[in-house]
């Protein structure tokens, strides 16, 4: 069984990693390209990770449903997201990484897309 209670903890506790991570990622992507900069910590891999997992039927529903009445706020949208999945994941109804990087990668991936568009076939509104 789920303790709810400490999870709730825990997932403040990672939707705040999320954040900083999402904060990273946007300060890498701004620095001039002539500046050599090498992003550890797998970002890359947790990419092509989120990449996928947004493809997942049952995975798009999910972040779709948690977007319904979310502003067009990068940092809404991830906590949103990150709510959303990890329930599904701890309730056994996904399986994803619990990895910041890819929590990260998918609210990007989803904003940048656009809300509305990266989830047409569901109603929004």
């Amino acid at each position: 069984m789920v303790d709810f209670n400490m999870s709730s903890n825990e997932l403040s506790n990672f939707q705040e990693q999320v954040k900083s991570v999402l904060q990273t990622i946007r300060y890498f992507e701004e620095l001039p390209g002539d500046q050599a900069v090498a992003f550890s910590g797998g970002s890359e891999i947790a990419k092509e990770q989120a990449t996928e997992l947004v493809k997942q039927p049952k995975v798009k529903e999910r972040i779709c449903a948690a977007l319904q009445s979310t502003a067009d706020d990068l940092y809404d949208v991830a906590k949103d997201i990150t709510s959303e999945l990890w329930l599904a994941t701890l309730g056994g109804l996904i399986v994803a990484p619990q990895n910041p990087l890819v929590y990260a990668w998918i609210a990007l991936l989803v904003y940048r897309a656009g809300v509305k568009a990266f989830c047409v076939e569901f109603d929004l509104s």
